[in-house]
């Protein structure tokens, strides 16, 4: 027998993401955890969107439930409201309440509903959809007493931050001046910073060059270094930060001309292209004048194989080299031909679009 009542539901849309609250310091209210183990290390989160709206049948009613923005003492949060045919909810703390409060104005009766349920959160193919659009599925983990959250990663080649870079952000919750407090912590180009909340204002900023110093300035929990407090420590955030230091780029996008014809490529990122291809192999390099495609030529057909197989690995297409030639090339262009025939213009195939001037 199944543990829940199954109810008939239907998607009518999926919302919304926002910058500043599913990854900003109160992120915390706008993800729930998956319903996995507790046992496990790592609990990934799927995002609370706004504007998510559901249609679920009730005693024989449509019940329409969406998320909107609401306050709390502790920042931005979600609020529900659900309606059915004239009648709606005011903003509500959970959809259970919501839920209850138009059943029973209804059907003049009480009954429990479990929200998410009724939400369809439990959903594999609802959260799958929540999560397609994201550019980080945010997650947490138990570090002693504390409850990190990871909320972006970035890479650098700072040993002292354990090669975690700018756009880092993560936070937790804890007692600061007896009071309970968020402590949201960046890493910065130049700095690291921790930012402490209580309710939803700023109390105070700590800045400093890295988060053992930045640490040291708090004062607090000091039986544990920067690194560890900012969740630098933790396995599965470290093989993200190695694995973040390549581009990633998805199967639509390669395709979408738009994207790839309008995006404009700075110097920094010119050298690290350059940097790039020389690390794979690809030594004689000469750039075009700015005037002029900034393609590269390579000089052995050998190489140009190394290139595609390694643009396959970078950015976790996990495709064959065939697949990426077929994606990336004419169709005139075989596995074969790359490896008999090397030619220019398949350099320009390959990387004009990424080097090419609007």
């Amino acid at each position: 027998m199944p543990k829940h009542k199954e109810y008939t539901i239907s998607l009518l849309s999926r919302g919304t993401w926002d910058e500043s609250l599913h990854f900003g310091p109160y992120c915390h209210n706008w993800w729930l955890p998956w319903p996995i183990d507790k046992a496990n290390k790592i609990i990934p989160l799927y995002p609370i969107r706004l504007s998510f709206k559901t249609l679920v049948i009730l005693n024989e009613r449509e019940f329409i439930t969406e998320v909107v923005q609401s306050n709390s003492i502790f920042g931005l949060c979600p609020g529900y409201i659900c309606k059915c045919g004239k009648v709606q909810s005011k903003i509500c703390k959970s959809a259970t309440i919501a839920i209850y409060k138009i059943y029973c104005n209804i059907f003049k009766t009480k009954a429990k509903f479990s929200g998410p349920e009724v939400l369809e959160f439990d959903k594999a193919i609802i959260t799958s959809k929540l999560l397609s659009d994201l550019p980080f599925c945010l997650y947490n983990f138990q570090f002693e007493n504390l409850r990190i959250w990871i909320i972006s990663i970035g890479r650098s080649n700072e040993i002292t931050t354990n090669l975690v870079g700018p756009g880092f952000k993560s936070a937790f919750i804890y007692q600061y001046n007896k009071s309970r407090a968020l402590f949201f912590q960046e890493i910065k180009k130049n700095h690291c910073k921790v930012t402490i909340f209580y309710g939803s204002s700023i109390f105070v900023d700590f800045i400093d060059q890295n988060p053992d110093l930045v640490w040291a300035k708090i004062g607090i929990l000091r039986r544990y270094n920067g690194n560890q407090l900012f969740g630098l420590t933790n396995q599965y955030t470290k093989y993200l930060i190695q694995t973040a230091q390549l581009p990633s780029c998805s199967l639509d996008e390669w395709r979408n001309k738009e994207i790839m014809t309008n995006n404009e490529i700075d110097d920094w990122e010119f050298r690290a292209w350059k940097a790039m291809l020389k690390y794979v192999g690809c030594s004689d390099i000469t750039p075009y004048e700015k005037n002029q495609l900034k393609v590269f030529l390579l000089r052995q057909c050998s190489n140009i194989i190394r290139i595609m197989d390694f643009y396959s690995s970078s950015f976790g297409l996990g495709l064959p080299l065939q697949t990426v030639i077929k994606v990336l090339c004419p169709s005139y262009i075989t596995l074969d031909l790359l490896y008999q025939h090397p030619h220019p213009h398949t350099l320009q195939i390959l990387f004009g679009v990424l080097f090419a001037n609007p």
